[in-house]
């Protein structure tokens, strides 16, 4: 080694695999449409789901801590739904009022009025593997 010259040591991979392997990515390439008049919509539809989904998400929170107020004057300004509105009956009925005879009544109206799936579960469904 020279006079005033540095040697440097970093730390070097033994293994190229591994929990402490660390890698890089050297090179990314994106690939689509970039035409303003088919991407605008798309982003405005995004946009506004992304919206809805936040105000239905603390309409969600107001209703389960039992901020009424602040529930129905969020429902009312925006004109979200939360839910079906047989479910918001039935939240209604069973968690406010504890009126199970008319819980009971609501899910034999919902039985009978097609809103209720009979067919068997599906076993392959998109979810499972």
């Amino acid at each position: 080694m020279l006079a005033g010259e540095t040697l440097i040591h970093g730390p070097v991979p033994l293994l190229s695999w591994g929990p402490s392997f660390n890698f890089s990515i050297w090179y990314v390439e994106l690939n689509g449409i970039d035409d303003p008049d088919v991407v605008q919509p798309c982003l405005n539809w995004y946009s506004k789901y992304r919206e809805q989904e936040a105000i239905r998400l603390c309409l969600k929170h107001f209703r389960q801590h039992n901020y009424t107020e602040a529930f129905e004057s969020l429902q009312k300004k925006t004109k979200i739904a939360l839910e079906h509105p047989m479910l918001t009956d039935l939240h209604d009925k069973l968690v406010l009022k504890g009126d199970f005879n008319a819980c009971e009544e609501l899910i034999e109206k919902a039985v009978n009025g097609d809103h209720v799936d009979h067919s068997p579960p599906n076993d392959r469904s998109p979810w499972r593997c």
